[in-house]
């Protein structure tokens, strides 16, 4: 992760339509405000407890471990979100 810049987790699955959406919203913000971004496929094995709890949500956002979001991401909220937690 890079030094002071934020962690966004998207919690997400390949056969998501609103992941892609999602996906494209978090590149649109990353270019106004820079962040570190990991994605985590709840199908997976690994992400078992993920899956459980999220299956019927995502995507899911959280911001540095903290749920933010889930379903659209509201762009504009989001950005707020970032620039609060930057000062």
């Amino acid at each position: 992760m890079s030094a002071g810049r934020r962690l966004l987790t998207l919690f997400t699955s390949n056969s998501c339509s609103l992941c892609a959406d999602a996906k494209q919203a978090l590149l649109t913000v990353r270019k106004q405000v820079p962040f570190d971004l990991k994605e985590v496929d709840i199908h997976t094995p690994e992400n078992r407890k993920e899956c459980e709890k999220y299956t019927f949500d995502i995507p899911v956002l959280h911001i540095d471990h903290k749920y933010a979001m889930k379903h659209r991401i509201d762009q504009e909220k989001l950005l707020n979100l970032l620039r609060q937690g930057s000062q």
